[in-house]
């Protein structure tokens, strides 16, 4: 396994293990687009983009969406 996704509250992090990468999303409506890209695509799709640049990850995975 790659990564590890906990629940603290309403709040979901997804943990990139042996990479000290996380990322963090809610329910809210800014966070609409993610959730229907990684529907579309996938988890493993996000964590591919969050291992090669952490910094656009979130923009390049949620682009048309």
């Amino acid at each position: 396994m790659r990564y590890i996704i906990t629940t603290k509250g309403d709040l979901q992090i997804l943990e990139v293990i042996g990479y000290n990468i996380f990322f963090g999303w809610d329910m809210s409506d800014d966070y609409a687009p993610f959730r229907n890209a990684l529907t579309d695509k996938g988890i493993d799709a996000f964590v591919d983009l969050l291992i090669q640049d952490s910094n656009t990850a979130f923009l390049n995975f949620t682009n048309g969406y």
